[in-house]
């Protein structure tokens, strides 16, 4: 377009010799490779936000997935020294004794797994086995001597009730030769 047509088109129909706009001193076809060019500009601003806000979400999604990947490590982590501590306390129920130390230390403000390990061992002696209190080890014999205690019956009285017909004597007088 020429500058007349340009000042014209502004001027309802009208020519007017008005300063010249920057479209007018250059060539018509600079003017309109320009224009285009604002337009594709403001399509690329379009997609340039379009783009950022794809990847700020990308972005937003990938922290999202490395705070749940932290959180899974952090659990395998807990629950792997849970376990580590209860076989050093030689637990005799695992499953049982993992779930109550799981619980015991998502209560704990400072989570300390020796520590609920030993609150558990002396709230619940009988999950584990060993010296320190829990359920005494290996034959018959010796969960018989344990329930019994140190004072125990003589084995002549245990044979004696055997004799009479009771069976829960006869039982425990064979329990306690086998031992």
């Amino acid at each position: 377009m020429s500058s007349d047509t340009t000042n014209t088109a502004r001027a309802g129909g009208r020519a007017t010799h008005d300063a010249p706009d920057a479209s007018a001193t250059r060539p018509a076809g600079e003017a309109a490779d320009e224009a285009a060019g604002e337009a594709a500009g403001e399509d690329q601003g379009l997609t340039r936000d379009a783009a950022i806000a794809r990847v700020e979400a990308q972005v937003g999604g990938l922290r999202a997935q490395l705070a749940a990947a932290r959180e899974a490590l952090d659990h395998a982590e807990r629950r792997h020294a849970i376990e580590l501590e209860l076989l050093r306390a030689d637990a005799l129920d695992m499953e049982t004794a993992r779930l109550m130390t799981e619980a015991t230390v998502a209560q704990m403000t400072e989570p300390d797994v020796a520590a609920a390990v030993a609150e558990l061992r002396a709230r619940k002696p009988f999950l584990f086995r060993g010296k320190r209190g829990g359920a005494p080890g290996g034959t018959p014999g010796a969960v018989l001597r344990a329930m019994r205690g140190a004072e125990g019956a003589a084995p002549a009285e245990e044979a004696q009730a055997a004799g009479r017909g009771d069976r829960a004597a006869l039982l425990r007088y064979l329990r306690s030769r086998r031992a």
